[in-house]
């Protein structure tokens, strides 16, 4: 969403789907790399798809469901507890999550899963309507870093795994560097991918949305204090 005019920053709205304060609306949330005014409206995407019997609908086609979904690590401290967010469209009627650790199934329409072991784990997402059934599953990477795999306090920007297909975490050793910090992920050509403040020693990234290739990380720090700077390759 945009900010008021003249400003460097947009808002975001983390959950749509979810009532009141648990949408996670936060301003100023995305940094963008220019001033900018009287520019990008509000363009909601509502994924509806075809409208089955409509006299608009003269293709035929039929309203099958899109599985998609997207995860998130909601307390920094807790690398094993995921949420796993529904991006399915185009009318589902019911979703079936399976968490790849053997664990039950769930039907919630969005899920938080709790994983007993850090491990590497395939999660699937299945959507049916009357016309149809898809599946959508990625790769889920937890407790990627553990308090005895800490990096030692020399090497104070780590990012695990590096090479990264899915999720890397960014670990800082030094707790005083992420004081006011605010993390930055640019391309090779310069364009803004991720820009939020720093929370915590251990930040989770996904970034299985992003094209192969090398990505420059930076952690500004407040006060004249240099930043802190690295690389992240990201591989499939």
């Amino acid at each position: 969403m945009t900010a008021n005019n003249g400003v460097y920053y947009l808002h975001r709205l983390h959950y749509p789907n979810l009532p009141g304060k648990a949408c996670q609306f936060r301003q100023h949330d995305l940094q963008l790399p220019a001033h900018h005014a009287f520019s990008t409206p509000n363009f909601p995407f509502f994924r509806l798809g075809p409208l089955d019997g409509s006299p608009c609908d003269t293709l035929g086609l039929n309203n099958v469901p899109v599985a998609n979904f997207r995860m998130d690590t909601p307390d920094s401290s807790d690398l094993q507890t995921r949420y796993f967010y529904n991006l399915a469209h185009h009318e589902p009627a019911t979703w079936r999550w399976d968490f790849g650790d053997g664990s039950p199934t769930s039907t919630d329409t969005s899920a938080l899963h709790n994983y007993a072991l850090p491990g590497k784990y395939r999660v699937c997402l299945t959507v049916t309507n009357q016309y149809g059934t898809d599946t959508y599953c990625r790769e889920v990477y937890v407790g990627v870093v553990a308090a005895a795999e800490a990096p030692p306090a020399t090497e104070i920007l780590q990012l695990l795994p590096n090479p990264a297909g899915e999720v890397t975490t960014l670990y800082i050793a030094d707790p005083s560097a992420v004081r006011s910090a605010r993390l930055f992920i640019t391309d090779a050509f310069g364009r803004i991918m991720l820009s939020q403040p720093l929370r915590g020693q251990l930040t989770e990234l996904a970034v299985g949305g992003w094209a192969p290739g090398v990505y420059f990380v930076k952690v500004e720090r407040g006060g004249g204090v240099p930043a802190l700077a690295g690389k992240l390759v990201v591989a499939r």
